[in-house]
């Protein structure tokens, strides 16, 4: 794994390189706690004072990280450091003020700067963009509030404990006290002069909505992002009171991030907005907080490639790991809320691909489940805990409205970087030893493009009119299954997805079945894996979570004139 150093660096003695608190996140990239991306690299930090001479010369660069708001009278000095170095990824963290003049760092072929906290400006200039984040220890002090992923009452309709100094907050305190739900406020005397953190955190973790006003220069305070990290609703402010308004939310965000926004406190707008986020809870809680994993995804993977491009890297195809991403579809099932079939399925997953990423879609409710949303939303919330804090690398996805399989998995793919695809449904543990590179290999090849792993102990007899030649440990068949398989990413893109409506509402073996058993074996090249001298094949299995549900009917609609209708012949 290549090693990245990361130089922390002050020019003076009075001024800390490292350890603020608005480094927590950030520090968090570096250590892979928000996310292991394909291909990785580690960080090597150097913490370079004022007295510790000049910058060692790394000869492949660094990351640069620079208290900003410090360094006002150092930017020629700065300057000078950087362009000793091969390339540079500079971070100015610390001056939500922005009294730092960010414009003179100019970026170049190599160097970027992204900046913490920040303006519309710099969204416009193309930087990259970090928040203020928690604190340091926030995601310890939550695990222990939490003490469960299945049991968390969350026992306060909303909750506010910091410092109320300035009109902003002033304005939220009035429009809190007047929310009819009972909540948990508490003012402090000032920065650090609250409750205990392990009580805050516990609080926190058992609350539905935190209440966020702005810091004293930017809409961006710590506890907004301690309220995503807790699965809570946050509401936060558009508005600083030595700033003004912008949109800072979706400067950071993106326009579509579901974050609730306050523009003014006290016109009755927390009041709507909490009553419906408790009443709402579950729903609007799951979609904020898998928004907000895939966001931690996202910037961890946009710094990786941001180096990578710096560094003029090719990723290469290596560790098994680093080239397959697994997706796994989800839906209402009457064993909601119980996670058990989840929890086997994404544990078989990771005893056999420790760090792959999986793509979790949680598909939305058909109208005849409606019955099953409570205990389905309940599941997810549940689910996504795990996400969060159990589990490695499973980015979640909630789906508002009903998809089905098909395009949910359509959606998933959308979150895929890797060359190589696995599909599993929730309920369809893998097991037994897989030669995970002799599947890929067999389809660098160009022999195969659909890899499936076979959910019996042995071929039957009444499927052999399916199965064709036997290859080593392969048997060539004209059947699709829907149980776990491996395929190209731009197959699944291109050929099976391209095979179904965009408006469709099906399971994809509905589709594919007939497609694959009316054509030549050479158009889909499909095949099992079935190895040769082993009594017993069966790679997966079917916890089947629907049981006695019944199944109801796909809705079908294609693109293009023909076909219609289905199934096809």
């Amino acid at each position: 794994m290549t090693v990245i150093p990361v130089i922390w660096v002050s020019y003076r003695e009075d001024i800390m390189c490292r350890g603020y608190h608005d480094q927590g996140f950030l520090e968090a990239i570096f250590d892979r706690t928000h996310w292991i991306p394909q291909h990785s690299f580690s960080f090597s930090h150097y913490e370079i004072h004022r007295d510790s001479g000049p910058w060692p010369m790394f000869n492949e660069g660094a990351v640069v990280v620079l208290p900003a708001r410090h360094h006002v009278d150092y930017v020629e000095r700065f300057k000078k450091d950087l362009d000793k170095l091969p390339w540079s990824l500079v971070i100015l963290a610390g001056d939500e003020e922005w009294v730092f003049p960010w414009r003179e760092i100019e970026e170049t072929p190599t160097r970027r700067v992204w900046v913490m906290q920040p303006r519309p400006e710099h969204r416009e200039a193309g930087r990259g963009l970090l928040p203020g984040g928690w604190y340091p220890g926030t995601r310890q002090h939550l695990y222990q509030g939490f003490r469960s992923a299945e049991h968390t009452p969350r026992v306060h309709s909303w909750f506010f404990a910091g410092q109320v100094t300035h009109e902003r907050r002033v304005a939220a305190a009035h429009a809190m006290a007047g929310l009819s739900h009972l909540g948990m406020y508490y003012p402090t005397g000032g920065y650090t002069q609250g409750m205990p953190p392990e009580l805050y955190f516990d609080y926190m973790a058992h609350s539905k909505v935190v209440i966020s006003p702005s810091g004293p220069y930017t809409p961006d305070t710590a506890r907004t992002f301690e309220a995503l990290e807790a699965g809570c609703v946050p509401f936060a402010d558009s508005a600083a009171p030595n700033t003004g308004k912008w949109d800072y939310w979706s400067t950071l965000f993106g326009d579509d991030h579901p974050i609730p926004i306050i523009d003014e406190w006290e016109d009755g707008g927390l009041e709507r907005g909490v009553n419906t986020a408790i009443t709402y809870f579950n729903s609007d809680s799951n979609r904020v907080f898998a928004f907000w994993q895939q966001w931690k995804r996202d910037i961890t993977l946009q710094m990786d490639n941001t180096i990578r491009s710096l560094r003029k890297d090719d990723m290469e195809i290596g560790r098994i790991n680093d080239v397959l991403t697994v997706l796994v579809t989800t839906s209402p099932s009457p064993l909601h809320p119980a996670t058990e079939h989840l929890e086997i399925t994404i544990e078989s997953i990771r005893d056999q691909l420790p760090s792959a990423e999986i793509v979790l879609v949680f598909d939305g409710v058909r109208s005849e489940l409606e019955h099953e949303r409570e205990a389905y939303e309940e599941y997810t919330r549940r689910a996504l805990w795990l996400c969060n804090w159990e589990w490695v690398n499973v980015v979640p996805v909630v789906l508002e409205s009903w998809h089905h399989q098909a395009n949910a998995t359509r959606v998933a793919l959308d979150f895929v970087n890797t060359p190589f695809v696995m599909f599993c449904e929730h309920d369809t543990p893998i097991k037994g030893d897989i030669p995970w590179e002799n599947l890929i290999n067999l389809i660098l090849s160009g022999q195969a493009s659909h890899v499936r792993l076979h959910q019996e102990d042995h071929l039957h007899d009444e499927h052999r009119p399916m199965l064709l030649e036997q290859d080593g440990d392969f048997v060539k068949t004209i059947a699709w299954w829907q149980r776990p398989h491996v395929c190209r990413t731009d197959f699944y893109r291109e050929r099976v997805m391209g095979s179904i409506g965009h408006e469709s509402r099906t399971m994809i073996e509905e589709v594919m079945y007939g497609i694959v058993a009316n054509n030549p074996w050479d158009d889909w090249k499909c095949w099992i894996y079935a190895p040769t001298g082993d009594p017993n094949i069966q790679r997966s299995y079917h916890l089947d979570s629907r049981g006695e549900d019944p199944k109801f009917d796909m809705l079908y609609r294609y693109d293009g004139e023909t076909p219609e209708g289905a199934p096809r012949e």
